[in-house]
This record gives structure tokens, sequence and C-alpha cells, in this order.
């Protein structure tokens, strides 16, 4: 690697974070649209017909089995997201340690990594934990010791990103739609059959 490539490695890096933020913040809108998309599509059938049909019923099926489907999808997207992310600060790490380098020689390369926070890391080998400690203390240096433990408290919370809920929750809200159209329709089919008799 010449010079300027290593004084320019952590902005590659810190590129390569923003591009998948910007990946993920993409997949999060189109995830959007398409759920808008499928409450949409059911809301039309429930407004269509007060008798409910077996066709309709196939239709609630089938665009409860998609919401499901891209529920899926987009929480493997979320965590594909994390592992690239993570990859770009172990690719930062590798490169710090191969030539003698120190974390606080640059820039962070992303803002706020877990460590920060809690203040626990126990690799010293690039200057992490000085640095970790040094940033933990400028940003709680007037700060009570409540709000620091609540930060910190907070930071565990990490399954409350939007890119790693909004998918769970659309699947809780799909798999609960095709169970109640499944019961329902089961319902409906016993009711009639013992009408027939």
């Amino acid at each position: 690697m010449s010079v300027n490539d290593m004084n320019d490695y952590h902005k590659i890096i810190r590129g390569m974070i923003k591009n998948e933020d910007e990946v993920r913040n993409s997949r999060n809108n189109w995830f959007l649209v398409i759920q808008g998309f499928l409450i949409g599509g059911i809301c039309t059938l429930l407004s269509c017909d007060n008798n409910i049909h077996l066709l309709l019923y196939i239709a609630y099926i089938i665009i409860a089995l998609v919401g499901i489907a891209t529920s899926i999808s987009f929480k493997y997207a979320a965590w594909r997201s994390e592992k690239a992310i993570d990859m770009a600060h172990a690719c930062w790490k590798l490169f710090l340690s191969k030539y003698n380098h120190k974390i606080q020689d640059y820039p962070p390369i992303h803002l706020l990594t877990t460590g920060i926070i809690d203040n626990n890391n126990n690799s010293n080998e690039i200057g992490i934990t000085d640095w970790e400690k040094e940033l933990n203390a400028k940003m709680y240096e007037y700060t009570d010791k409540g709000k620091k433990e609540n930060d910190e408290r907070l930071n565990k919370c990490d399954w409350l990103m939007p890119f790693k809920t909004i998918p769970c929750i659309f699947l809780l809200l799909w798999s609960t739609l095709l169970i109640t159209i499944i019961i329902v329709g089961i319902i409906r089919i016993c009711l009639c059959c013992h009408f027939l008799y």
C-alpha cells in the first residue's frame, strides 16, 4: 500500500460505512412502501364485500404470505448490513494493527460505537481502550452518574434500531393476520357444513 493510500484509508473505510448506511436507508424506505401497498390491498379487499368468498380468503392469504416473506427478507438484509459495517470496522482495526498505528491518530470512522458508551473494551492493541476511555470521559464530563448509567442501559437496546425492529413488527402483524384468516376460514367452513346438515 502506498503512502497516499495509507493516509486515505480511513476515508475509504468511512465511505464504505456511509455507503452501507445509505443502502440500509434505501432498503427501509422500500420496505415501508411495500408494506403500505400490502396494507392498502388488505383494506381494499375488506371494503369490497361483506360476504367473504373463497377467492377473497385466498387473496388475504397471498397478501399475508407476501408480507411475511418481505419482512423476513428485510430482517435478513438488516443482519447483512450490520455484518458489512462490522467488516469495515474489522478492516480498519486490521489496518491500524498491521501498520502499527493508533486509533487516536485518525478521526473516527464511525460515530458512537458500543464501546464508547459502555467503556468496557478489553483490546488495547491499537489504542482502542485508551481512546474509548478518553472519549467517554469527554462525552460525560459534565454529566451526572445517573445520566451516564441510563445511556449505558439504552446502548444495550440495539434491537430497537428501526432497521431491526420494523421488519419484526410487520412479521408479527402479517403472521397474526394469516393465523386469524385461517381460523376464521375454518370456523366459516364448519358453520356452513353444520347448516347444510
